[in-house]
């Protein structure tokens, strides 16, 4: 069971009051110092304030570099509007807490874990474990593209994600029939070329493979002109 804690700041708030609405339900069950918690509410409410307030500063900068631009290069038959003002900070300002709300944060997590009560199905609702993400590989389509020629001869491409590999058909003249199997992203068909002078064009297409079965969607069809 692996805890993880949100990486962005924004991340962070919204993980904390998840964390922090959920607890009130388990605080009995996994029973963390009382105080630890009063001090995360704490923090929260300050981490969120000052990442707000960070973004009306970062929006203030732009606007405020965007008049200086009027002021040194606009039209100079053009009156400048008012200067820009920054936002005032509200009336009430969050409680001063102490620093550091993401350390405290990972010391109540471990409490938690030590209390041998945090079961996976506790931590996904108080948001300190992840879902698993379920990727459905019947939905799989091969982005097949053509890339530039290796003496001439056909070079595919497609990425392979989370399948084995994609099974190559090929149509040159008669219709698709399969052809091969690339087990890597690129692959180079080293079908003997058309006689000298002559020109052709060869389809092809692709589908995934998983397990030794096709799986997922066939690709676009992708032409090639080649040439002996």
């Amino acid at each position: 069971m692996k805890i993880v804690i949100a990486g962005t700041d924004e991340g962070l708030v919204i993980q904390l009051r998840k964390f922090l609405s959920k607890y009130v339900d388990y605080k009995d069950v996994l029973d963390v110092e009382e105080t630890k918690i009063t001090n995360l509410g704490t923090g929260l409410n300050m981490l969120s304030f000052i990442v707000d307030e960070q973004v009306k500063v970062k929006v203030f900068g732009m606007t405020l570099t965007s008049y200086k631009t009027l002021v040194r290069n606009g039209d100079k038959s053009v009156k400048l509007t008012a200067i820009p003002t920054f936002a005032a900070y509200p009336a009430i300002l969050p409680v001063l807490g102490n620093q550091g709300v993401e350390s405290l944060f990972r010391e109540i997590t471990q409490d938690c874990v030590k209390s041998g009560k945090l079961t996976e199905s506790i931590g996904i609702e108080l948001g300190l474990i992840e879902l698993p993400v379920t990727i459905d590989l019947t939905l799989g389509t091969p982005n097949l593209t053509s890339k530039s020629s290796n003496a001439s001869h056909p070079r595919l491409h497609s990425n392979l994600g989370n399948y084995d590999e994609y099974e190559v058909w090929k149509d040159s003249g008669l219709g698709f029939v399969r052809h091969d199997v690339s087990t890597t992203a690129d692959y180079t068909d080293n079908t003997t070329l058309p006689a000298a002078e002559v020109h052709e064009v060869w389809l092809y297409k692709a589908i995934y493979r998983y397990k030794n079965a096709q799986i997922g969607n066939w690709s676009v069809t992708v032409s090639v002109a080649v040439h002996g």
